[in-house]
């Protein structure tokens, strides 16, 4: 359901934000952006657990088009025959002049990582994944699936009846014979780089906590998730992490089984067991394939140390971990031949997943 769009955004107004209506910015306005498939996501599903794949393919699909707060925009010239088709026009939005507009972006998707720009109008990041930040100043906001952004729009030097567009570019090879709307914005993008074979992160330094809370200087247990992909005896694509790819049963979920008093099966998921409260660190690598946004359930944590290659809890000792205030969100994206350290204090009882958030992924088993 989450896939086919029965999803929603909602946001807890903090006494204690430190970003104030009036003071950092003058209107507050949620931009929910997410992919959008044709098909249902039970047969996109069924294809992928096979051999033959989805479409002839084990790779993840791409989407036919994107949603801005649910308008999308679709060339019917490339639905299939016989097929029902509305063209519509994009979502439209006004604000007034010198003003500060706070846009609350949420990638709501199912697989596609986005890059968000305004047309002529720099963007400032001031809060990533509900942790306020002072943040750069760019033309682009890359964002990946379950990321949230909060960036502040300036219109002061714009005047009653200007128009520009807001636009959401999918950074994934769609389909060329179901083709997006080739419209043309009478309003010019930015001329650097947009759509490249790199889906990256803005970088971590540049985003600083407004609340300063450093991270503790050591961990007391550390574990490690090796994600990569494997193939079953019979063809079927899998991804896995350390090796073994979740098996899910609905009707008796891992929280139960351990509730009763049950032992975590480790052959059909990966775990991490911290017997008491203690500070944590999980290193996470992304051995081959796709960058996966990581998101851990519950808790934020800190990225306290990156890089390319491979790191396990033995040369971990060598790495340089910034505990300085570093930024402390709840998805992460970890690169293909790199590897990403976050800690966390683990003080909340119960099974807390982690998991890979495209949705695709999440069905074969990351």
């Amino acid at each position: 359901m989450y896939a086919d769009g029965l999803t929603g955004p909602f946001v807890i107004h903090s006494p204690n934000d430190p970003l104030k209506r009036g003071q950092d910015y003058d209107i507050d306005q949620i931009m929910f952006i997410r992919d959008h498939f044709h098909d249902l996501s039970t047969n996109i599903v069924d294809g992928l657990l096979t051999a033959a794949g989805y479409h002839g393919s084990v790779i993840a699909p791409s989407p036919q088009s994107g949603l801005i707060n649910g308008v999308g925009v679709y060339n019917c010239t490339g639905a299939p025959a016989g097929s029902t088709c509305t063209e519509r026009t994009p979502v439209e939005l006004t604000f007034p002049p010198n003003k500060r507009i706070r846009l609350r972006l949420v990638n709501a998707g199912t697989h596609a990582f986005f890059r968000v720009s305004v047309d002529g109008h720099s963007l400032e990041v001031i809060e990533a994944d509900d942790t306020p930040v002072h943040g750069p100043t760019v033309h682009r906001v890359p964002i990946f699936v379950a990321q949230r952004y909060s960036v502040v729009l300036s219109t002061h030097g714009d005047a009653a009846g200007d128009s520009y567009y807001f636009r959401a570019q999918i950074n994934t090879i769609t389909n060329p014979n179901e083709r997006p709307s080739t419209g043309l914005p009478t309003s010019v993008d930015w001329s650097d780089a947009t759509l490249t074979k790199v889906c990256s992160d803005l970088d971590t330094s540049s985003l600083k906590p407004r609340i300063a809370i450093d991270a503790p200087a050591s961990a007391d247990i550390t574990g490690t998730f090796d994600a990569a992909f494997k193939f079953t005896q019979l063809a079927e694509f899998e991804w896995t992490l350390n090796g073994v790819s979740l098996e899910n049963y609905m009707y008796n979920p891992l929280f139960f089984q351990v509730h009763r008093g049950g032992q975590v099966n480790s052959t059909e998921v990966t775990n991490f067991v911290i017997p008491k409260v203690e500070t944590a660190d999980l290193i996470i690598n992304n051995l081959v394939g796709a960058d996966h946004p990581f998101h851990l359930h519950s808790s934020k944590f800190w990225i306290v140390a990156s890089g390319a290659g491979q790191i396990n809890s033995t040369n971990a000792a060598s790495v340089v971990y910034n505990t300085t205030n570093p930024l402390r969100r709840d998805v992460v994206t970890v690169p293909a031949a790199s590897y990403v350290i976050i800690r966390f204090i683990a003080d909340i009882p119960g099974v807390l997943a982690f998991h890979c958030h495209i949705a695709w992924h999440q069905a074969a088993g990351e």
